[in-house]
């Protein structure tokens, strides 16, 4: 567990060793590589070339999403459009689009808690049990 409080799953097992981590990966399960960007950091990376970089940090938990240009023109949901139109990236299921001006409130509950239905390639799922963060990783 990491000194704020998230656990790290791996093919459903706990990975321990996270304070040996380096800012050199480290290949671990079986398509996936991780490194330790800064303290209280996890960069996650997968053979597409994808990677997602976890922090924990005053207790709050972010990451960053960062895809292949492979990608691009393909997402949808949580990580936006991607097609260089910042306009419609808030574009949520049933196909409205709430404006990128909008409130921070507003973005959060009117397009991040409806959209939280989509999962990005490689990645399973997030979940919050007990005020611990776990991430967990679906390499079947």
């Amino acid at each position: 567990m990491l000194s704020g409080g998230f656990d790290i799953l791996i093919d459903h097992k706990e990975y321990d060793d996270y304070q040996k981590l380096t800012n050199q990966s480290v290949e671990v399960g079986r398509n996936l590589s991780i490194s330790k960007t800064e303290e209280n950091c996890l960069q996650v990376s997968f053979p597409s070339t994808m990677s997602v970089n976890f922090c924990e940090k005053k207790e709050m938990l972010s990451f960053v999403v960062t895809p292949a240009d492979v990608y691009k023109n393909t997402t949808k949901g949580l990580l936006g459009t991607w097609n260089d139109d910042p306009d419609d990236d808030f574009k949520l299921p049933d196909g409205t689009v709430l404006s990128s001006s909008s409130k921070l409130r507003e973005i959060h509950f009117g397009f991040g808690v409806k959209c939280n239905y989509i999962r990005t390639i490689y990645y399973s799922s997030w979940f919050s049990t007990a005020g611990k963060y776990f991430f967990k990783v679906n390499l079947e």
